[in-house]
């Protein structure tokens, strides 16, 4: 207490001071700064770091801005860091202070306040508009100004006296409220109040923080808070033990409105429990009392509250005060005892939604608006509200809540006490559920104990007064108390009264509104209403209303005075009727498993057969119809059927089906049934694998994470697994086999042609391949295929049961004779065609090729090549997989494909060769440099031009022009042609005399010794450099045939500097130089003749390399030394982020792609070698792995010698410790795949039978 009394006294000196600085900037405008002074003693926050919030629109900001993001890191650190700016601004006001102890600390914050004053208020109210300071110590940059960093630019300094609009922001600093003046609550929460990082919720101070906070105005809307463990109320030593709620009034003057600072956010107690909750304020005249006040819009779940007690004058509950406007409350549980003058339930007093409700017509939808209580109990409650006089008559009391209007209660259980005290009770409307209920839903209730009391004005098992909405589904297993009225009494089993307005129909239509209410006897049965108007208590068998007997296993349904017997049915499933009803008819949606969730802010509860057969929390297991997609995208609809039955309890189950659907308690062994619907044209399986026990894949469930899992092959066709602990689906996948394939064409034929022409010893050879159509598909001119002519290869098209339907249009595509035929289909199983080009390079034709052009050689090329055809066959097959065929086995479908060859002979005897008076030519271009050194002249040279003259062999006058063309197309050259026919060509370098347009190499070379020339004068330049080009000579005989010869042309460039040193006279002067060197030290590090950094020390081997590993902003990585960035190779590299004391090694092999960027997990080489690099980031990413590792779930064999092939997985091979691999790398004992959880589990077992 006596730390809290120094808060308290601190804060009051801050007020004091703020009252005197506005007095003093403005006086006249506000006068009043001692009474603000006297009334402003919370100001100030408790600890550093935390904001002082402003009222009205300033008090609006997120959850994530009313903090100071300093407060959350004193929190994780422990210590009492402060912000950057508080840091920067203290060190100018506390500089010759450097004390640490915590006396000290106080004695500074205090003599200094003034100071911190100003910063606070800057902190706070400053604007970039408003920002004048009187000196430049005042406000510093880098200050938070509401958001934003105040820069240099935003402080202006000069002198300016305050506005009324800056007293106004001074003003408007909010005081919590009277009813907070003792509060100390701490708001620095950890988490960034996301979904997926909270607010946490850790201890005590941090829920008096929340509660403090919204009353100060922050309603934390879309924020999240998780509570982390369970905490005890039953501590606070203020406030007279009494706790705030979440939610609540600022000041005791407001308690006859509306609470105006609610909580919006979403709570999550993670399954902890709050004790001692204790607030006494009924004297006080406390409204919306509860551990929160008003919760509007926002939602608590996973929580239990177990109340002292809670007294107030009305509002009273033990979660809340109130639920407004789309507030959620799911799985919360209450205990407790509640006093009200008036409203009161267990969960909240008061539920009031928006939008329309259970009006007529409508259907819930996700945030419509309306409140939403689900799976909640208020268990060992009582209440009691004990005034129903003058004004105050009418209040509602209810288990889980008083007053209800358009809201949805769903799920909810009422347990209570039956002594006097200890049950839910009160003098206006009482009911085991809700007091009153309007526009609302109330689904699936179960009450037990003791509902009303003397002077009650109206009682009811469920509803004490009954407005309208939807009341289905109800048991009410307790007592309704007398409250002796007399005449006037109202007690009903279910609902206690109604007004003649409030109109109702019993039944199971879409517009009824009464139905599936069971007690447990029958006269209780007949009594629904408790009030006395004509209909109350009029229903017909549909309305499904009776009373449960043999321990709740069988039941019986009344109208008037008839008795209907269940028969053979149980009482669950009478309830589950119920649920369906209210998922099919009120709810609007179908009894599927995700049917019934869609668009809903909630989901039903189910029920099963307990161990006795008595009704238990069950969940939905629904199957779908079972159908088969084809390849071609139709489906088979309804081809295999799929059943289910519990086998624990299985008496009191009966068989799920896909019209079926029902529940199962969790943790039930489930079996499952399934065959397929064949007929005699289609054929259905499930899917192949062998892998499995079954020989098939398993039907699957959906778990807690809607992910699939398999069911546990059990013996003949049959499956199980335990029931999940939430709605499930079951499937099974069955596939359309194929019956039979056939080949479209059956037969067909390719035809190829080669024509040679032009020199008969050296033809021109065009070969041509034409499909059954004749039309062209590939053309290749000497051996080499021609562009021009898009390759078509011919396509065999195969079709499954004559149409298509079928889950696999796969086939794999065989070639009989793949030295006629290239197979150039895609390999495996494919739904594409097949792809065949004759081989070009086949016996059948290279044979037949080589017969001919050596019998014309032998005849001196005297003959032309007779044009006979030839013709071979061979065979496509089509096969399809065994796996997805009919009877497991594979069916084949042929073509018949005829390849034709012949040779057309156009050729003629011609000129063989051309040739040049010389091969060779050499010119030299000399750049010379005379004169002064500092000023030299230039030069440049050239030798004589080269004459080529082309003559044809054997000796033959030219018919066409002779072509000419260089290799550089006249950069370094130029071609002059003359002669009739071109035969002759001048060949020169190109050169520029003024040293300007030479090519780029000379040119270069020039530049460069001007430069050195112009830095060191004295020195000499030799710039020099050769260029080789070849000049070919092309001509055409008269068959058209291209002949060439070519000259190789050298160009050499020297530079001769005959520059000498000039000698001014007139003057004086000159310079000195010095010149240094250094010497190498020893070791290992260094640079090889390819720029590669070594490894330096011994502990490395001289291949590894250095440099600098640079990661780019999508996480990739990338290496380079001091000469290039690697690519497109493997590199044993250094790696400096390897922890050598976790064993990891200083180095490793990587591997990089084509763009620079490491490469991780799979890889293969050109030689079809799969290596697996690491993808883990552990400080090794990207390393290749050696030896035994596990891999996705299996043992898999990289080769360990520097062999080559290092790092690669071996397949069907014996490691050198003798385990084997199988042709996938795994690791396999007596041909099973040893699997990472099994060999652990088995390593854990060995352990343990030797302990």
């Amino acid at each position: 207490m006596g730390e809290n009394n120094k808060n308290y006294d601190v804060r009051r000196k801050t007020a004091s001071a703020m009252a005197v600085l506005l007095a003093v900037m403005a006086p006249g405008v506000f006068p009043a700064g001692a009474a603000m002074a006297e009334s402003a003693g919370r100001l100030v926050p408790e600890r550093e770091g935390e904001t002082v919030w402003a009222s009205g629109s300033d008090a609006g900001h997120g959850g994530r801005e009313w903090r100071e993001k300093q407060g959350a890191e004193e929190h994780r650190t422990g210590e009492g860091k402060k912000s950057g700016d508080a840091q920067e601004y203290d060190q100018m006001h506390d500089e010759e202070d450097d004390e640490d102890d915590e006396e000290a600390d106080e004695i500074e914050l205090e003599d200094d306040w003034l100071a911190r004053l100003k910063h606070a208020l800057w902190f706070e109210v400053a604007t970039s508009s408003d920002a004048q300071l009187q000196d430049e110590t005042e406000l510093l940059p880098g200050t938070r100004l509401w958001g934003q960093t105040a820069t240099s630019s935003d402080v202006q300094l000069q002198d300016q006296p305050a506005t009324p609009s800056d007293l106004t922001l001074f003003a408007q600093i909010s005081l919590t409220g009277d009813l907070w003046t003792d509060w100390n609550g701490n708001a620095n929460f950890p988490g960034e109040g996301t979904k997926e990082a909270p607010y946490q919720i850790e201890n005590l101070s941090h829920l008096m923080g929340l509660s403090e906070a919204v009353a100060a105005g922050e309603d934390f809307a879309d924020c999240y808070f998780e509570l982390t463990q369970s905490l005890d109320l039953g501590g606070i030593s203020i406030n007279q033990g009494s706790w705030n709620p979440i939610g609540w009034y600022r000041n005791a003057a407001d308690m006859n409105g509306e609470v105006q600072t609610p909580f919006r956010g979403h709570f999550d107690g993670c399954g902890n429990t709050i004790t001692g909750l204790k607030i006494i304020g009924e004297l006080d005249g406390k409204k919306n009392l509860g551990l929160f006040g008003v919760i509007d819009g926002g939602s608590v779940e996973n929580l239990e509250i177990r109340g002292d007690q809670i007294r107030g004058a009305d509002q009273a509950g033990i979660l809340a005060g109130t639920l407004k406007n789309g507030a959620v409350v799911r799985n919360v549980t209450v205990s407790g005892y509640v006093y009200s003058e008036r409203d009161a339930g267990g969960i909240a007093a008061v539920i009031s939604g928006s939008g329309k409700g259970t009006a007529s017509g409508t259907q819930i939808q996700d945030a419509d608006g309306s409140v939403i209580v689900e799976n909640c109990r208020a268990e060992g409650i009582a209440i009691n509200a004990v005034t129903a006089n003058g004004a105050k008559a009418g209040g509602a009391v209810g288990g889980i809540a008083g007053r209800v209007e358009k809201a949805y209660l769903i799920d909810n259980v009422v347990i209570t006490q039956n002594g006097d005290s200890d049950r839910v009770q009160g003098k206006g409307y009482v009911g085991g559920i809700a007091g009153s209920m309007s526009l609302s839903g109330i689904y699936n209730s179960y009450v037990n104990g003791t509902i009303g009391g003397n002077a009650s004005l109206a009682v009811g098992g469920i509803v004490g007064k009954y407005e309208s909405g939807n009341l289905i589904l109800a048991r009410m297993a307790g007592t309704i108390s007398r409250t002796n009225a007399g005449s006037a009494s109202r007690e009903g089993t279910f609902v206690g009264t109604r007004d003649s307005s409030a109109r109702f129909t019993y039944g199971t239509e879409r517009d009824s509104r009464i139905s599936y209410l069971f007690t447990n006897t029958l006269a209780k049965a007949k009594q629904v209403f408790g009030s006395t108007i004509d209909g109350d208590n009029r229903f017909a068998e549909d309305a499904h209303i009776g009373y449960w007997s043999d321990l709740e296993r069988k039941y019986k349904t009344v109208s008037g005075q008839i008795e209907y017997d269940c028969g053979d049915r149980f009482f669950y499933e009478e309830l589950e009727d119920g649920v369906r009803y209210i998922v099919t008819q009120k709810l609007g949606r179908e009894f599927t498993m995700e049917g019934y969730k869609k668009d809903l802010p909630f989901a039903m509860d189910h029920f099963a057969p307990g161990f006795m057969g008595e009704p238990a929390r069950g969940y939905l297991v629904y199957i779908p119809r079972i159908d088969a997609r084809n390849a071609n995208g139709t489906y088979d609809t309804d081809v295999a059927a799929l059943s289910a039955i519990s086998s624990t309890g299985s008496s009191y189950y009966r068989d799920i089906d896909k019209d079926h659907p029902s529940a199962i308690k969790a943790g039930a062994v489930v079996t499952v049934a399934t065959a397929p619907k064949n007929t005699a044209e289609n054929r259905y399986q499930m899917i192949v694998d062998l892998n499995e026990a079954g020989g098939v894949k398993p039907p699957t469930y959906l778990d807690e994470n809607e992910d699939e899992q398999p069911m546990q092959y059990v013996g003949g066709g049959a499956y199980s697994f335990l029931m999940p602990e939430c709605d499930t689906q079951l499937n099974a996948e069955y596939v359309k086999v194929t019956t039979r394939l056939t080949a479209d064409p059956e037969e067909t034929r390719i035809s190829v042609v080669q024509t040679r022409s032009g020199d008969r010893k050296h033809p021109q050879i065009v070969t041509e391949v034409k499909n059954t159509d004749g039309v062209l598909i590939a053309r290749y001119v000497d051996g080499v295929q021609d562009h021009s002519v898009e390759v078509q290869p011919v396509l065999i098209h195969v079709e499954h049961n004559g149409n298509g339907q079928t889950v696999d249009r796969t086939v794999r595509w065989l070639v009989d004779d793949t030295d006629l035929l290239e197979n150039r289909s895609e390999t495996g199983y494919t739904m594409k065609d097949a792809s065949v080009m004759p081989n070009m390079n086949s016996a059948f034709i290279t044979n037949i090729i080589n017969r001919e052009v050596q019998a014309q050689a032998a005849n001196q090329y005297r003959e032309k090549i007779r044009d006979t055809v030839y013709t071979r066959y061979g065979v496509v097959s089509a096969v399809t997989n065994p796996e997805t065929s009919v009877n497991h086995q594979a069916l084949y479908a042929n073509c018949r494909v005829a390849v034709d060859f012949q040779i057309v002979d156009l050729t003629t005897v011609r000129v063989e060769t051309l040739s040049l008076n010389q091969t060779e030519a050499h010119f030299t271009v000399t750049r010379k440099l005379t004169g002064s050194c500092y000023q030299p002249s230039e030069s440049i040279t050239v030798s004589e031009p080269v004459v080529l003259t082309a003559s044809l062999n054997p000796e033959h006058p030219f018919y066409e022009q002779v072509s000419w063309k260089d290799t550089e197309s006249g950069k370094n050259i130029r071609l002059e042609v003359s002669g009739a026919n071109q035969q002759d060509c001048k060949v020169m370098p190109v050169w520029d005399p003024k040293g300007e347009n030479n090519p780029a190499w000379i040119q270069n070379l020039i530049h460069r010794d001007r430069t050195l020339k112009r830095e060191k004068p004295l020195e000499k330049v030799n710039g020099n450099g050769i260029r080789e080009e070849i000049v070919t000579a092309v001509s055409e005989d008269q068959t058209h045939g291209h002949i060439q010869a070519q000259c190789r042309v050298r160009i050499q460039f020297v530079t001769v500097d005959e520059t000498v040193p000039r000698v001014f006279s007139g003057g004086s002067g000159g310079s000195g130089g010095g010149g240094g060197g250094s010497k190498g030290s020893g070791g290992s590090t260094g640079i090889t003749s390819g720029g590669v950094i070594k490894a330096a020390g011994p502990s490395m081997p001289s291949y590894v390399v250095t440099g600098t590993w640079m990661q780019n902003a999508a996480g990739q990585w990338m290496f380079a030394d001091k000469e290039r960035t690697y690519a497109k190779e493997w590199a044993a590299v250094h790696n400096p982020y390897a922890s050598t004391a976790a064993g990891q090694s200083a180095y490793d092999w990587f591997r990089f792609d084509e763009a620079g960027f490491l490469v991780t997990g799979w890889y293969q080489d050109a030689d079809g070698n799969q290596y697996y690099l690491n993808p883990s980031s552990d400080g090794t990413q990207g390393r290749m792995l050696t030896g035994w590792n596990w891999v996705g779930g299996q043992c898999l064999y990289f080769e360990e010698e520097s062999n080559g092939s290092r790092g690669a997985l071996k397949k069907n091979y014996t490691a050198p410790d003798g385990k084997q691999t199988n042709e996938q790398g795994a690791w396999v004992v007596n041909g099973v795949v040893q699997r990472q959880e099994e060999t652990e589990g088995a390593q854990m077992q060995k352990e343990a039978s030797k302990g």
